[in-house]
């Protein structure tokens, strides 16, 4: 089952909003004590625990991502700017998805590290199920 360590601090009071949506798809939450942002020593508490995260402002330095390492495989961060997260230390990493500056929110996040992208065919129906979409193979 996927983890996900949830962090974002402008987020955390709705969480119980996405909790069974993400339950759902057999992904656990990880709720973390955060305030303003986790810094890297926070990060390195939950180290080897998550596959992914959502969060804010949170300092993913290189010291903090090796210790997420091998497990973490995604980095989402909801809302603006990307400064905290070391890209050049995500890039080195040997899954370098790990940062995507296009995710920037739930959806994008969670989607692009655990299930197929959402897509729209001609009808506006959302397609899900691998080898659906047409930018993707069946496995």
């Amino acid at each position: 089952m996927p983890t996900i360590l949830f962090s974002a601090p402008y987020m955390l009071p709705f969480v119980e909003r996405f909790r069974p949506i993400l339950e759902r798809h057999g992904v656990e939450l990880i709720l973390a004590d955060v305030h303003e942002r986790l810094e890297e020593a926070d990060i390195l508490k939950y180290a080897g625990q998550f596959d992914g995260t959502i969060c804010g402002d949170d300092r993913y330095t290189p010291r903090a991502l090796e210790a997420c390492a091998p497990r973490l495989k995604i980095i989402s961060k909801w809302g603006t700017g990307v400064d905290s997260i070391d890209a050049e230390a995500c890039e080195r990493r040997a899954h370098p998805e790990c940062f995507h500056p296009a995710c920037g929110g739930y959806r994008h996040g969670v989607y692009a590290g655990f299930r197929p992208p959402p897509t729209l065919d001609g009808s506006g129906r959302k397609k899900w199920r691998m080898g659906e979409n047409p930018r993707q193979s069946p496995a």
